[in-house]
C-alpha cells in the first residue's frame, strides 16, 4: 500500500488556523522524514524538517507522535510551518501581499535524512491571510495611511457614509475606534488620553 499524506483543513486555511498533517499506509515502526518549504514573494525559500517513527500500525499524526529531531523536536503538531528557516541567512519570513496566499510543499521521505531517502508521499497547502470574501479597501485621509479590512457581508458604501477621521489632529494623538452596530459599521475619530 503507498503512503497518502493528509492535511486538514483539505487543501487551504488561514494562517493563523491550526492544521492536522498525518500519514497512513506506512510500514510498522517506519522510521521516515517530514519535509516542509514555501517560497516567499521574492523567491527566498524556507524550509524545516523532523524525523518522526510511524506507530505499530504503520500511522503517523504529528498530533500524536514526537518529533525525534531536526529542526525542532518533542511534540509539536504545528512544527514544520513555525520551524521553517531560511536557506539565506539573515532573510525574514515577512508576507508583503495579504491577498494572496503562502504555499507549503510537505513531503514525507524514508527513512532519517532530509536530503536522501526516497520520496514516499508529497502535499500542497495554501496558507491565506484573508478569509474568502474579506475585501482589503485603502485608507488614506491627510498623513494617514491605513487599510480597512471589511467582512463579506459588510458594503463599502456603508463604509464611505458612515467614517470620518479628523485630520485637524496629529497622527499621533488619536486611534480609530470602530464598532460593529448592525446593519453598518460605525467608525469615529477618538482623541487619545496621552
Amino acid at each position: 500500500m503507498a503512503a497518502t499524506l493528509t492535511v486538514e483543513p483539505a487543501g487551504r486555511c488561514c494562517w493563523d488556523e491550526p492544521v492536522r498533517i498525518a500519514v497512513r499506509g506506512l510500514a510498522p515502526e517506519q522510521p521516515v522524514t517530514l519535509r516542509a518549504s514555501l517560497r516567499d514573494e521574492k523567491g527566498a525559500r524556507f524550509r524545516a524538517h523532523a524525523r518522526y517513527r510511524a506507530d505499530a500500525a504503520g500511522h503517523l499524526d504529528l498530533a500524536r507522535a514526537p518529533a525525534l529531531g531536526g529542526s525542532f523536536a518533542g511534540l509539536e503538531p504545528m512544527g514544520l510551518l513555525w520551524a521553517l528557516e531560511p536557506d539565506r541567512p539573515f532573510w525574514r519570513l515577512v508576507k508583503r501581499d495579504v491577498q494572496t496566499p503562502f504555499v507549503v510543499e510537505l513531503e514525507v521521505l524514508d527513512g532519517h535524512e532530509p536530503d536522501g531517502g526516497r520520496l514516499l508521499a508529497r502535499a500542497e497547502h495554501e496558507r491565506h491571510f484573508m478569509s474568502p470574501g474579506v475585501r482589503r479597501v485603502p485608507v488614506r485621509a491627510g498623513r494617514v495611511r491605513a487599510t480597512l479590512f471589511l467582512p463579506p457581508e459588510t458594503s463599502e458604501m456603508s463604509v464611505h457614509k458612515t467614517s470620518r477621521v479628523d485630520a485637524t489632529l496629529h497622527p499621533a494623538s488619536f486611534y480609530v475606534n470602530c464598532m460593529s452596530a448592525p446593519p453598518a459599521e460605525h467608525c469615529e475619530s477618538t482623541p487619545s488620553k496621552t
